[in-house]
């Protein structure tokens, strides 16, 4: 290789280091979701979907790229993500280990307990702005109960709050595998669309939520909204016409048929 390739290389290595840098300052509290706490749910499965489902996805979006640039490379390339793969993994495994779940013989009463308080702590910690913190208490909370969705449902939207949005849609979608029948889980990953300005993804998820919870205005609402955004008129009129069903003292009702008849005199306007 020339002087050139081997600057190049130096560069993509570095990207990498920080990748893994990345990851690894995850593990501390990934690795609190203790898999042997969850009923129902295995291992492999687990880690899969917190861990390797993410590693996997970078390492083919990043081989797909250098394929590309410096194919005579990219074999050793790959070696090296998988040896760094391999570390990053044990890594995981060493946390995993340190990580006790609760006795069986452990009162019932104390753990939903002592799951109070660390959702409480982490409420507390949240409104502080300490998020890190708030991180922590909310994963130990789940490692006390690992099917309970609150503390899921917490803990990504604190991700959205704190605009880790790629942990906040992994967050959402476990939860989703957990309870698939959740309106506010699909209603949160609309809003997170939303804040992405992927507004047809938003409107599917809010689409998708009405369809278990069909009068839940707080859906509505947001489906009224993407809607304008994406100017479907005829949408924005449906969900209009339902909200002012269920919700008829929703104080918003007016300003939302005022801008639905905007958009309509906009469109006219193109023609």
């Amino acid at each position: 290789m020339s002087l050139i390739d081997y600057i190049f290389l130096g560069i993509i290595l570095l990207g990498i280091g920080t990748i893994i840098f990345i990851i690894i300052r995850k593990f501390p509290v990934i690795s609190k979701i203790n898999p042997k706490a969850a009923r129902g749910q295995q291992q492999k499965e687990i880690k899969k979907d917190l861990l390797e489902q993410r590693l996997d996805r970078k390492f083919k979006d990043i081989f797909s790229k250098l394929n590309k640039v410096i194919k005579p490379v990219s074999e050793k390339l790959k070696d090296l993500f998988r040896i760094a793969y391999k570390k990053v993994t044990a890594l995981e495994h060493h946390y995993s280990q340190k990580i006790q779940c609760p006795q069986k013989d452990e009162d019932k009463a104390k753990a939903r307990s002592k799951r109070s308080q660390l959702l409480q702590e982490a409420e507390d910690l949240r409104k502080d702005d300490k998020f890190k913190e708030s991180e922590k208490k909310y994963i130990e909370a789940i490692s006390l109960d690992r099917d309970n969705p609150d503390a899921f449902a917490l803990l990504g939207e604190l991700y959205m709050t704190n605009k880790e949005y790629e942990f906040a849609h992994e967050t959402f979608s476990h939860l989703l595998r957990i309870d698939p029948d959740n309106a506010q889980v699909y209603h949160d990953l609309g809003l997170l669309a939303k804040i992405q300005d992927n507004y047809p993804l938003a409107i599917k998820n809010f689409e998708k939520a009405l369809e278990i919870e069909p009068n839940n205005p707080k859906i509505l609402d947001s489906l009224i909204e993407s809607s304008l955004e994406t100017k479907d008129k005829m949408l924005a009129w449906e969900a209009y016409d339902k909200l002012k069903e269920v919700n008829p003292e929703n104080q918003k009702i007016a300003e939302f048929k005022e801008k639905i008849k905007q958009l309509e005199q906009e469109l006219k306007l193109k023609k």
